[in-house]
């Protein structure tokens, strides 16, 4: 018998300058074939040969005995961690059920706004008055270390004056026995340059440490905060869009047992009024970047929205990270992570149903169950191949 020669099939593996070493996989296939009656002396064509799938490079040869395929691998991400324990947007109303109010009824869902906010709270019955708002069923978990946590607020003052009170950050030791942290962002300057960390017990509250800016009024300002739990650290920053406004710190172990929940709230004027909005609490990561892992050096990571507006950029470093600013974008609801090559082609674009301040993603890429190759019979008799 003689026949043409055997099918071979050769397998590229294009990885696009991976560091890796890629074996190139050289796999044989052979077509045994059986002539019932005599021995043709003549070249034939074997009954069954190699043929290419749509979307895969191959290039066939030999009368289609030969095939060299280039494939390129599928490509993807995914999240790794998050790191929020809680995020709100307040895309749904958050009362009751997500908050619990203490000190005070002038707290309110603002539909279509997606905010909450604060009136009139100098009524307020908890500790010196104090009007917040706490997550009810998400305590901090026990083995974080850091602490981290932000929001927005918009403050209006009556009169168009500001009334020298405050709004921000409750960090719980104790609920019940009125044990804890304030990160205070003033609307004057008096009694505090603006910014306070304060430490509060039963009708007492001791400022610990001033400075950084005050807030005027009318805008949204961004506050973001931090404990250290092994060591008493914290720290509090104001932002103004991406802004650095002020920033202070002090540490203090007075309080040392493990923080049970956080909130935010304040110590309002009558009159005023406070808007709340996208507050995040991690921990062990920052709310203000998103991490995407696993890239090769230059690649061009882009944060956009459900329409495609790009919110945040970061290029990946010689480690193969991207680090993407999320401090004014930090939830992102039906958002798209976009890789791209610096000259702009896309290598990967997926769509998540939020995204959030502190996440890590993963670019992975993988050779499994991708259909690069068909057979084909050019024989009325049906064959087994392998």
């Amino acid at each position: 018998m003689r026949g043409k020669p055997p099918l071979f099939l050769i397998l590229n593996y294009l990885r696009y300058c991976s560091p890796l070493l890629i074996a190139i996989t050289v796999v044989t296939a052979t077509v045994f074939v059986y002539y019932p009656v005599s021995i043709n002396t003549n070249w034939v064509n074997p009954p069954v040969g190699f043929k290419a799938v749509p979307g895969i490079t191959t290039v066939l040869s030999n009368d289609n005995t030969t095939a060299v395929v280039d494939v390129t691998p599928v490509r993807s991400l995914v999240l790794d961690a998050r790191h929020a324990f809680i995020y709100d947007d307040f895309s749904t109303d958050p009362l009751p059920g997500r908050l619990c109010i203490l000190g005070g009824k002038h707290v309110h869902y603002v539909p279509g706004r997606e905010h909450v906010s604060f009136n009139n709270p100098s009524d307020g019955s908890y500790n010196l008055n104090h009007v917040l708002a706490y997550y009810c069923n998400n305590p901090i978990p026990d083995d974080a270390d850091r602490v981290y946590f932000r929001i927005e607020s918009y403050s209006t003052h009556p009169g168009g004056q500001p009334g020298g009170w405050w709004k921000g950050f409750f960090l719980f030791y104790s609920v019940g026995d009125k044990l804890y942290y304030t990160y205070e962002f003033w609307d004057a300057q008096t009694p505090s340059q603006g910014m306070e960390v304060a430490r509060n017990h039963p009708d007492s509250r001791i400022p610990l440490v001033a400075g950084g800016t005050a807030d005027s009024g009318n805008r949204w300002y961004i506050q973001w905060g931090v404990r250290d739990r092994p060591s008493g650290y914290m720290e509090y920053r104001v932002f103004l869009g991406t802004g650095l406004q002020g920033s202070i710190n002090i540490t203090d172990i007075t309080l040392p047992n493990t923080p049970v929940y956080v909130g935010f709230g304040g110590d309002l004027n009558k009159g005023e009024k406070v808007y709340f909005d996208n507050f995040i609490a991690c921990t062990d990561a920052d709310p203000s970047f998103i991490n995407v892992t696993q890239l090769q050096a230059g690649w061009i990571v882009y944060l956009e929205d459900s329409d495609g507006n790009v919110l945040a950029s970061a290029a990946a470093g010689s480690e193969g990270v991207a680090v993407l600013n999320v401090i004014s974008t930090p939830i992102v609801r039906d958002g798209y992570l976009h890789v791209r090559y610096p000259d702009g082609a896309t290598i990967v674009r997926k769509q998540f149903s939020v995204i959030v301040g502190g996440d890590v993603y993963r670019h992975v890429e993988s050779l499994s169950n991708i259909r690069i190759l068909d057979f084909v019979n050019y024989d009325s008799k049906s064959y087994s191949v392998s």
